[in-house]
């Protein structure tokens, strides 16, 4: 098995990012048609998507690092 390279890191938390935020909206939707309050899940939601806009502007970061001139 090979390192990852900081790109492919990149993208993979970006892809986890994206499927973790996914998880905790289904959550939510459960949640709320049980009739559950939602504040905590929702508060984690928006940290959730913060770090993924984090793991999103890294990946361009790299990506435009290593770009050809």
């Amino acid at each position: 098995m090979t390192p990852e390279t900081i790109l492919e890191q990149a993208i993979r938390h970006v892809r986890d990012g994206q499927r973790i935020i996914a998880q905790q909206r289904a959550l939510i939707a459960k949640q709320k048609e049980g009739g559950r309050h939602t504040e905590a899940a929702d508060s984690l939601l928006v940290q959730f998507e913060r770090a993924l806009a984090i793991f999103e502007e890294d990946l361009r970061v790299i990506r435009d690092a290593i770009k050809p001139n």
